[in-house]
């Protein structure tokens, strides 16, 4: 249990007893008893939920990293959530968990992501977690096991049907290199990655030209450009082999768009990335 549930449940507690106390005595000790039992158990009740909350925000009960059930998982999607504690950012993650005996289900989660693993961990890496046999979708990832970048080359499972490839493309229908050598400069921050396949396996690039085994992938950027309000948009987008696992939520990077349609027509920069 974290602080606030912990400190929650002491207030009711003493509420409780206070509440028994003044039930049970008369005269002038009564009604203070009474009284200082309402406050104290509202304020335990508000803290417990506070806890609850806060609990599923950092991966639910840390009980069930030290208890639950050892599985390892693919991250299918990560997300942000704007949300921070002591300063390591809160991720949202989709996994695909794979128990013991072999068996598959989906999860989601939310929980905090060490600092110094923000952008060590992507869509396609495998994850050491931990989850309640009783209740599965409780679950945890457990970062003291690092995640494991060799997973990165292939594409996480089943994602291509849940996007509009065709679509995506067209919105995007003009070439990078155009786009990054007229158009409007700015910069971005990717907030969700779904590795879509390579552009071979989408039909974007011919089996065996140069850049066909490049992984397609499809980033949540939030972008910013000169004279105009920062925008939220989505695009379809080659990463060099080079780059492949090492671009993920919360890395900013350069954009160019274009200046009558920037929304759908946008292009990340990957030569002025230095990682």
């Amino acid at each position: 249990m974290n602080p606030f549930t912990i400190t929650g449940i002491i207030l009711d507690g003493a509420g409780t007893a206070c509440m028994a106390a003044g039930l049970a005595l008369s005269g002038e000790a009564r009604a203070p008893l009474l009284i200082t039992a309402a406050p104290l158990m509202l304020t335990g009740v508000i803290f417990v939920l506070i806890g609850v909350r806060l609990g599923k925000i950092l991966g639910r009960s840390p009980r069930i990293l030290r208890f639950g059930t050892p599985a390892t998982a693919t991250v299918l999607r990560i997300g942000e959530t704007s949300v921070t504690i002591n300063n390591a950012p809160v991720f949202e993650f989709d996994l695909e968990v794979e128990r013991p005996e072999g068996s598959t289900y989906r999860a989601s989660l939310k929980q905090v992501v060490p600092r110094m693993l923000v952008g060590a961990v992507l869509p396609g890496h495998r994850v050491a977690v931990k989850f309640d046999e009783a209740a599965p979708d409780n679950l945890a990832i457990d970062w003291s096991v690092p995640p494991r970048p060799e997973e990165l080359a292939r594409p996480a499972p089943e994602l291509k049907d849940e996007v509009d490839i065709d679509l995506v493309a067209r919105e995007n229908r003009r070439r990078a290199a155009d786009l990054l050598a007229h158009g409007r400069r700015g910069t971005g921050r990717i907030t969700s990655a779904k590795e879509m396949g390579t552009l071979g396996d989408l039909g974007l690039a011919e089996a065996g030209e140069e850049g066909s085994d490049d992984q397609a992938v499809l980033f949540g950027l939030d972008v910013k450009l000169p004279g105009r309000s920062p925008f939220s948009t989505s695009v379809l987008h080659r990463v060099p082999g080079h780059l492949t696992g090492r671009v993920g939520p919360g890395l900013e990077v350069e954009v160019a768009a274009d200046r009558d349609d920037p929304q759908h027509q946008i292009a990340i920069d990957w030569s002025l990335l230095a990682l």
